[in-house]
């Protein structure tokens, strides 16, 4: 998938040091380090949740956190970017076949902006990501609220 591919990686790295920037300004020193190690350990993982801490108690980095979300809320889009392009290569075809046998003008329109459902959607899928990774739930809903807003916003 692209969220795999280097550019994929860096659209993650860039959205989540913005975002950490906001929750955990305190680690941006580290962001690099904790991202890097993120995506090195994550083959390796086998499936275990556990939240990255240090010392005795545990103290949760949010960067590794903040990156799952973003990886999974990133592949979530792609999926519904191939769904709506799917569905649009379809109608074009048939626009171009229509235009061919019978030239009319027809206008095309850009991909449409997420609906209020897949927001929604988006929106527990990172305070899930978020929870299960450790985050507590005011993190949580601050990182879901700043993930879904600024997909809102966008045109």
């Amino acid at each position: 998938m692209w969220t795999d591919t280097p550019e994929g990686n860096q659209l993650i790295g860039e959205i989540s040091k913005e975002l950490v920037s906001q929750l955990a300004p305190e680690e941006l020193e580290m962001f690099d380090e904790l991202f890097q190690a993120h995506f090195e350990n994550q083959g390796t993982s086998a499936g275990d949740d556990e939240p990255l801490g240090f010392g005795g108690d545990l103290l949760v980095a949010m960067t590794p956190l903040v990156a799952i979300v973003v990886e999974s809320v990133t592949r979530f889009i792609s999926e519904e970017v191939i769904k709506a392009t799917r569905e649009e290569s379809s109608a074009l075809i048939a626009q171009k076949v229509k235009a061919i046998l019978n030239p009319v003008k027809e206008k095309k329109g850009a991909l449409p902006a997420l609906t209020k459902e897949q927001l929604e959607t988006v929106r527990k899928l990172v305070r899930k990501e978020a929870l299960r990774g450790g985050m507590n739930t005011k993190k949580a809903d601050d990182l879901a609220l700043l993930i879904t807003a600024r997909m809102a916003m966008a045109d």
